[in-house]
């Protein structure tokens, strides 16, 4: 992320990279939300992952809809919607087999927004309290682009908010994320809860997360600190108690010049997921930062065979500044081992979900031929 080397101004002291990422196709078409690859286990130090055979899950895109009306379902499984733990016969499997989508304008910012979440039978009987995952957008890459990653991590169990926010950068106006959309996307999230037709009563307003890619996920590591730093911020930010960890994607804190700083993370996780065969974000940039993350739970999760766009529905999309890293990883196997990972990383360190916890720093890469990790948990 913060590599992704577009940087036109000098001045920008925190990022390598301000023309970030887009990604993923301009189609919209629902689809099935994967079963979760084949987990096992964190290495103490970097190894590097063998080539992986391309296979893998497919995603949908946003659904639309009306604010207040009825979500866009996406099917899974022919067995229907699976609505509790207990039903999850591996700790790598999504919780949900259903997940449904509607869109939505955040009431403070006018950002259009999409919203995805679990969407099991009993949804309107049932006893649910879904955390909120705010995915925080690449430098001028639309949300449509994220459907799949996001369909993925609300079949883990969150509500995933996905916002197009445009501000100033100084490469220009354009969709370029604000430490502000994090208190933006709450406020909004507390309206739901009470307003909301499907999700109301149904949100742990207690809990907020972020996901974030590229130069999203650098205006994440600012958020999650309470840091308001030039060009990400302006004006002062302050950081809400929900706040309570991150899973960022192709997000690395070099600066233009300098080295790379400690990143204080007292209180919450935070988990950096990377392709290794990323240009725009270098390895070796987002390996140092994960070793400057000052405490755990951490950890670092590489990806083989995935570049910059690992993360979309599609690689090198159009409208992106192009990644020339070669992604030999399937894209619906990139997308969905990046997100399973994400969520599972979430579900240990913010729900105490100790399965998850297991998979992420114990047994989840020794069978997954895609991602190979090092963590503290």
């Amino acid at each position: 992320m913060l590599n992704c080397r577009l940087f036109l101004v000098v001045a920008t002291a925190l990022v390598g990279t301000l023309g970030l990422v887009a990604c993923g196709s301009d189609e919209q078409a629902s689809g099935d939300v994967p079963s979760g690859g084949t987990g096992g286990g964190s290495t103490d130090a970097a190894a590097e992952s063998a080539q992986p055979d391309a296979t893998g899950a497919t995603g949908g895109a946003a659904g639309t809809g009306e604010d207040a009306g009825t979500p866009e379902d996406a099917t899974v499984n022919e067995d229907g919607g699976q609505d509790t733990d207990a039903n999850v016969a591996k700790p790598e499997e999504p919780r949900f087999d259903q997940v449904a989508s509607y869109s939505t304008t955040i009431a403070v910012s006018g950002d259009p927004t999409d919203v995805y979440h679990p969407n099991p039978a009993d949804l309107g009987t049932g006893s649910y309290a879904f955390p909120i995952a705010l995915m925080m957008q690449g430098a001028k890459v639309d949300k449509q682009h994220y459907a799949s990653f996001a369909r993925i991590v609300a079949s883990y169990g969150f509500v995933v908010v996905v916002p197009n926010h445009e501000s100033m950068s100084v490469t220009g106006q354009g969709l370029y994320m604000q430490p502000s959309v994090v208190n933006d996307v709450l406020g909004h999230m507390q309206a739901e809860q009470q307003s909301h037709p499907v999700l109301g009563g149904k949100l742990d307003l207690s809990t907020l997360v972020l996901l974030g890619h590229s130069y999203g996920g650098v205006v994440a590591m600012q958020a999650l600190q309470g840091v308001c730093q030039f060009p990400f911020c302006i004006g002062g930010f302050n950081r809400p108690a929900e706040l309570k960890a991150g899973a960022l994607f192709a997000t690395n804190m070099k600066p233009p010049f300098g080295a790379i700083p400690e990143t204080d993370n007292t209180g919450w996780a935070i988990a950096l997921v990377q392709g290794d065969q990323d240009q725009k974000a270098k390895l070796a940039d987002t390996v140092e930062t994960y070793e400057k993350i000052k405490a755990p739970p951490k950890a670092l999760v590489t990806l083989a065979g995935v570049n910059h766009y690992g993360i979309c529905d599609t690689n090198n999309p159009p409208g992106a500044d192009a990644d020339t890293g070669a992604a030999t990883t399937e894209q619906a196997t990139a997308t969905e081992t990046a997100a399973r990972w994400s969520a599972l990383f979430l579900r240990a360190h913010v729900l105490g979900d100790t399965e998850a916890a297991s998979y992420v720093h114990q047994t989840g890469d020794a069978s997954d031929p895609v991602a190979t990790v090092v963590s503290a948990p």
